[in-house]
């Protein structure tokens, strides 16, 4: 299975297959965060959003079984996609910042030698509904970025992060994607050709679930700790005051790196 572990290859096998519950739980208890959840192990995540004991028995067990890890493999290879995990070489050290929250593996397409270089990786995340204003700061930065050598991380959502994207393409330097769900296809589907864009210049595509996997709500919030982990600095471009993007720049100032700010208009939403 692409030499990775078949450990580590139960965890993304078990969100994949609780996905549906925790989403169930994180909107129940409204407050609460996917974080939390994420930071359980694999009994206990189990056993906070499955109220049946042998359901969520036969849940942990099925996805530490060797036909689990097969059937991993054969998708692996059908989806042209890769994973790597926290045992091997090439896993981000920078994953040590989130504690008992880091992921145990990770699923990509591209090139997965940019994993060793999060020490140069700058993240930039911004607005779904950013102003012309933002798109060109945030293409700007993607493209000034990476061609300083600098490797740009970023969603491939709509607005600023396709816009940063952009500009790395732009630059024919490599760029990382975090994607919130399976790693084989764009989401959102607009973002198609700059996903087929990122991964021709070299980039490459990452998620911590598997290929194939449906998207929950919950897996935004999950993906935007990587992002903010990754990034020796984090950069927000516009973002309202309730927002993703906010979320991502606490996440990363928790994890003792930096945020910064692009300066806009002081009576605009998008610069909360």
């Amino acid at each position: 299975m692409n030499g990775v572990c078949a450990e580590c290859a139960a965890r993304p096998l078990l969100l994949e297959r609780l996905a549906a519950h925790i989403d169930t739980a994180v909107d129940r208890r409204r407050g609460s965060r996917a974080l939390d959840l994420l930071a359980l192990d694999d009994r206990e995540l189990a056993a906070a959003v499955v109220g049946d004991r042998s359901r969520r028995a036969a849940a942990v067990e099925g996805c530490r079984s060797p036909e689990s890890a097969r059937a991993l493999g054969r998708r692996l290879e059908g989806s042209g996609c890769w994973m790597v995990c926290r045992h091997e070489e090439g896993w981000p050290g920078e994953f040590e910042r989130l504690g008992d929250g880091a992921p145990a593996a990770l699923f990509g397409r591209g090139d997965r030698a940019h994993l060793l270089a999060m020490h140069d990786a700058v993240t930039v995340v911004g607005a779904r509904r950013a102003s012309a204003y933002g798109r060109e700061v945030a293409e700007a930065l993607g493209f000034g970025l990476s061609s300083a050598g600098v490797l740009v991380i970023s969603g491939l959502a709509l607005g600023v992060d396709s816009a940063v994207h952009e500009g790395s393409v732009k630059a024919g330097r490599p760029a990382l994607a975090v994607l919130a769900a399976s790693p084989d296809r764009a989401y959102p589907q607009r973002a198609s050709r700059l996903y087929r864009d990122l991964v021709g210049a070299g980039g490459a595509v990452v998620s911590e679930l598997p290929p194939g996997s449906p998207l929950r709500r919950w897996m935004f919030p999950a993906r935007n700790r990587l992002m903010a982990a990754l990034g020796e600095l984090t950069v927000v471009v516009e973002a309202a005051e309730r927002s993703g993007s906010l979320i991502t720049a606490e996440m990363a100032a928790d994890c003792g790196r930096t945020v910064a700010a692009v300066p806009g208009p002081v009576n605009s939403w998008r610069s909360s």
